[in-house]
């Protein structure tokens, strides 16, 4: 390893090592609470930190997750003789094992009489081995999904329980580009977990092209997201110009929808940054605009646009030009 490259190590294992007397300071000072979440943001960003795991077990509000703590122990040190006595401690006879629960859908809390792979209440999938799958699901409940999200997002103590349906619910929400973002985390906490197949699920969302889609307006993307979702793409979403730019560079897409009208850098001119650059100057850019003239279908030919959609579009109209500019691409 080269010198700037060990100190660099050096330099990560000595904050690592830092933060966790930080938080071995206020577990022993009473507050349960915060060390748990310094040791779980520890073990989010290293899962192969040994002692960030054990004193997670100790920490967590339930038996079940201080298992699985427990078992991530285990597995980066299977001769842990701490966790193995704690394990072997909580299988004995004389423990009483917890009273089985009714399932519940993790998204709306509508007990089930079983493991199932679509809730009967909210309509939520939650068999991720199907990208394509949740587009077809027309019944989810969008807002059962947007209160999720904001749920999941405020609970503690369950890591991998948070990023992995944070994930589900954002492929419900047709966001497949967050969804990616937070599968990929559960992922490293609990890599082994069989709902990943072995990694293969992971593959087989990140592999999906992206399409980056460009409005200022919330509705006019979240309509844009589901359209390219639907027609089976990955949306990635930007809210100006100066975001675009950087979800092209960072996201490799086969297509660009941008808007027009938007403050600061417009449509137009993001497209001729597109074309200016030798990376990105063959990507096809298709403008959406509420200006339908002569005058602004020429100026986004000028330029370098490849196509114009007018606002208000119907759904199936943008999905044939998405389709028209990528069929040469699926």
């Amino acid at each position: 390893m080269q010198s700037g490259n060990l100190q660099q190590a050096t330099g990560v294992q000595a904050d690592e090592q830092s933060r966790i007397r930080a938080a071995v300071q206020l577990a022993k000072s009473g507050d349960a609470e915060a060390a748990r979440q310094c040791f779980e943001d520890i073990c989010t960003e290293n899962n192969d930190c040994e002692v960030g795991w054990l004193w997670l077990a100790s920490l967590v509000g339930d038996a079940e997750t201080g298992l699985d703590c427990l078992r991530e122990v285990l597995r980066i040190n299977p001769q842990n003789k701490t966790a193995l006595a704690w394990l072997a401690k909580a299988q004995t006879p004389e423990s009483k094992p917890e009273p089985r629960m009714v399932p519940k859908c993790p998204l709306c809390r509508t007990s089930w009489p079983e493991e199932m792979s679509l809730c009967l209440s909210c309509h939520a999938l939650f068999d991720l081995s199907d990208p394509n799958a949740f587009a077809a699901n027309d019944k989810v409940n969008r807002k059962v999904m947007e209160n999720a999200i904001e749920a999941l997002k405020a609970s503690r103590g369950k890591p991998f329980e948070r990023e992995y349906f944070l994930a589900v619910t954002h492929f419900n929400m047709l966001h497949s580009s967050e969804g990616l973002r937070y599968l990929t985390r559960a992922s490293k906490i609990r890599p082994t977990d069989p709902r990943f197949a072995g990694g293969e699920i992971l593959k087989r969302y990140a592999k999906r092209q992206r399409v980056v889609v460009v409005d200022d307006s919330p509705t006019v993307r979240e309509v844009l997201g589901r359209t390219v979702e639907k027609a089976g793409f990955m949306a990635v979403a930007a809210a100006s110009g100066t975001e675009a730019l950087v979800a092209v560079k960072e996201n490799k897409p086969v297509l660009v929808l941008l808007d027009v009208a938007m403050q600061g850098m417009d449509g137009y001119a993001v497209c001729k940054e597109i074309r200016g650059n030798a990376a990105t100057k063959a990507l096809p850019v298709v403008l959406v605009s509420s200006k339908d003239g002569m005058f602004d279908r020429a100026k986004g030919r000028m330029a370098g646009a490849n196509d114009y959609v007018a606002k208000p579009f119907q759904p199936e109209e943008l999905a044939q030009v998405v389709r028209k500019h990528m069929s040469g691409n699926q």
